[in-house]
């Protein structure tokens, strides 16, 4: 997708020559980058299912509604999500802010943004606005949905060991999107910035436990929306601690896909959830950094994230 954006020119049609040349040369800011990976995912979408669905049906004849793509009972299974939405995202928050507090109360640090913050805060032009409203209420819950809940989730099922290959994949993934701060915190500070990137794999370690427990006391399919909930979370690691609400939002989708048997009702808790974080990012100001904080100090300090994501437009509780 980036090398046929480049070669008519788009960006330079879009945003204009300067920025064309910076995507060209590889030189974007951290912004630009999101601008790249935001309209890369809602251009991409329609040929990355097509894809998907092809390959599928090419490898093995699956079909659509085998990996739970179906409309029947679609009037129901909107109100299904609007029931759904409706119960779980007040308590996605409600985690979300006790997370905040003990990340503030217990290490000093503060939340780190998503990418799609980061541009909203930029005061950005209306293109951009409707650009990251599309990735995150069509492209993120179809693409997630379809991978997570519709591919990955039924994999892991389907398998003695599949829950184990999760948690194993949760902690790689988590390790490798702090990769960049890992090495940059030890670089310039040590262990001390070292250790705060490895939170979210910390995180995962923590949720072990519990995967344990649902082996030895519940159906295998739990275990499998349990292992799938935690790899969905740790592929949100980029913007501490948004993970941990992020893990039980997923334990509730996958819980649906489960009992439905379909992506339908998923895929709609899903951008209903990204609507109303994109709303809320809209309407909320801009914190502004407190005298004497860590973001005001003249001294050097590492850069915790990286600012693009590896599923582009996906959103965080704040999310954004």
């Amino acid at each position: 997708m980036s090398e046929g954006l480049r070669a008519v020119g788009f960006f330079g049609r879009v945003y204009g020559p300067e920025f064309q040349a910076a995507f060209s040369q590889g030189k974007l800011s951290p912004i630009d980058a999101t601008r790249v990976s935001l309209w890369e995912a809602d251009l991409g979408l329609p040929l990355i299912l097509v894809s998907i669905l092809a390959m599928f049906f090419l490898a093995s004849g699956t079909r659509p509604y085998q990996l739970g793509l179906t409309v029947s009972r679609f009037g129901k299974y909107i109100l299904l999500a609007v029931i759904t939405t409706v119960c779980v995202v007040p308590l996605v928050y409600m985690i979300l802010g006790l997370a905040d507090w003990l990340l503030r109360a217990g290490t000093g640090g503060v939340p780190e943004q998503h990418p799609i913050q980061q541009l909203i805060q930029s005061h950005p032009p209306a293109l951009d606005f409707a650009v990251s409203a599309l990735a995150a209420m069509l492209a993120a819950p179809l693409l997630e949905e379809f991978l997570f809940r519709g591919i990955i989730q039924p994999w892991f099922g389907a398998r003695s060991s599949g829950g184990y290959a999760g948690i194993a994949a949760a902690l790689l993934l988590a390790l490798a999107r702090r990769w960049s701060g890992l090495q940059a915190g030890w670089t310039q500070l040590g262990w001390p910035g070292v250790w705060p990137q490895l939170l979210p794999a910390a995180f995962v370690v923590l949720m072990v436990p519990g995967y344990l427990l649902l082996r030895a006391k519940a159906p295998p399919a739990a275990g499998a929306v349990y292992a799938t909930a935690l790899l969905f979370a740790a592929a949100h690691s980029f913007a501490w601690p948004s993970p941990v609400p992020l893990f039980f939002f997923a334990l509730a989708l996958g819980a649906l896909r489960y009992r439905t048997q379909s992506l339908v009702p998923c895929v709609l808790v899903h951008g209903l959830f990204n609507l109303f974080a994109w709303v809320t990012l809209l309407i909320q100001p801009a914190e502004k950094p407190e005298k004497g904080k860590e973001t005001t100090d003249a001294r050097a300090r590492v850069e915790l994230i990286s600012a693009s994501s590896a599923v582009p437009g996906s959103l965080l509780p704040r999310r954004m």
